[in-house]
């Protein structure tokens, strides 16, 4: 050992200030290499991990146009729907006779939703909503997943409370319908003559009062769905450099204003 120690104090000790300089420079540039080298790896998955959020950011935008577009459709759709409906109720129970021919099959439909998504899919399965660039983003689709589960929720109870019904109560009144509780379909009034005093009946009008109230409580969670969507695909827009517009449309209205107010405050 001690042979070797001195052999290696020989060898250091016929190295001069220079060669010991270029050895300090050559160990600096390897060193510093590997660093560079080590920094650019970590650049390129950092960029790679950037343009990939930013592409899956841009898919959830689409998304969100596409099921605003639908909700808005559908919400619009069922609230006039509900407001014949309701016309039609009150003449029923109120009056103590048959509404004219019209359509209260509002209270019978129940109807699911099936809105895209494939990019939210995504995202669950490859970090969850960690990827999403700030809290604002991530509270809006949170809220929007929350909003759809109560719906679905809400849906489910009123389609149990459907099956126990006395059906034949509708054929006799002249309402023309299929029910399958699984897969609800509409009915429609088909204008058969019926008396009055048929429909002075407590308690078909107490079937139909209660048809009728479950039906507007899942729509009231239909509204407050179509308004998540709404918030969200704002706020994602905003995220995106974009803005929100659902069937390359331009929000209006009531909904405008609801978008308006998603982006206040500070992102974070």
């Amino acid at each position: 050992m001690i042979v070797l120690w001195r052999r290696i104090r020989k060898a250091v000790g016929g190295i001069g200030p220079t060669e010991w300089a270029l050895l300090a420079i050559e160990t600096f540039a390897v060193v510093a290499g590997i660093l560079i080298a080590f920094e650019l790896e970590q650049w390129s998955e950092r960029r790679e991990k950037r343009a990939a959020q930013a592409a899956l950011l841009d898919r959830l935008v689409d998304e969100a146009e596409q099921s605003v577009a639908f909700l808005i459709e559908h919400r619009d759709g069922f609230d006039g729907w509900r407001r014949a409906a309701r016309t039609q109720l009150d003449i029923l129970i109120n009056e103590d006779r048959c509404p004219p021919e019209g359509d209260m099959s509002f209270a019978r439909n129940l109807p699911s939703l099936h809105l895209p998504t494939s990019a939210y899919d995504e995202m669950a399965g490859t970090g969850g909503l960690s990827i999403l660039p700030r809290a604002r983003e991530r509270r809006a689709v949170a809220d929007y997943q929350a909003a759809r589960n109560a719906f679905a929720q809400q849906l489910q109870f009123a389609r149990s409370l459907a099956t126990g019904y006395d059906f034949g109560d509708w054929d006799r009144m002249g309402f023309v319908y299929t029910f399958d509780p699984a897969k609800p379909a509409g009915s429609s009034y088909n204008g058969r003559k019926v008396h009055d005093g048929d429909c002075a009946d407590e308690t078909f009008k107490g079937r139909m009062a209660s048809a009728m109230y479950h039906a507007e409580v899942v729509h009231e969670f239909r509204a407050a769905l179509a308004a998540e969507a709404i918030e969200m695909c704002a706020v994602l827009a905003d995220a995106a450099g974009r803005q929100c517009r659902p069937g390359d449309q331009s929000l209006t209205g009531d909904d405008l204003d609801l978008a308006a107010e998603a982006l206040e405050g500070p992102a974070v």
